[in-house]
């Protein structure tokens, strides 16, 4: 009965890890099928962005919690240093994609387009986290 206790609690973190990777499958198809629609596409990157960010959190707190204090530390040293990184490309993204001819509306989607997948990019790393 230890065992199968044991088992089940080791189990649970891989699950709902792997639940978040079926989870990304479907932002990405609900933003996809959004855009297709032509109709406030402005609001559906927004939202889209809104979700990786909100998904980013969720993630990196239920890999941070399976973790033993050591690796706690290494990632929260990663994650540190990755938002730094994040925070310089997003400049260079509103730099790149701004005013490139487009429309504003056209602009800011680019751009929030960009940031998302910068995030879900760290979203599949941190899955992935051992």
């Amino acid at each position: 009965m230890k065992k199968l206790i044991i088992y089940i609690a080791l189990l649970i973190p891989f699950v709902s890890i792997s639940q978040t990777k079926k989870d990304l499958d479907v932002f990405e198809k609900k933003y996809q099928d959004c855009l297709d629609n032509g109709v406030d596409m402005l609001g559906c990157t927004m939202n889209f962005y809104k979700q990786s960010d909100s998904l980013l959190n969720v993630v990196y707190k239920k890999v941070y919690t399976r973790l033993d204090s050591v690796n706690r530390a290494k990632l929260k040293y990663s994650q540190l240093s990755w938002l730094k990184k994040r925070d310089l490309e997003f400049k260079i993204f509103e730099k790149k994609f701004y005013d490139r001819g487009l429309g504003a509306e056209d602009n800011k989607m680019i751009i929030l387009d960009k940031k998302a997948i910068y995030v879900f990019d760290r979203i599949y790393f941190l899955i992935n986290y051992k």
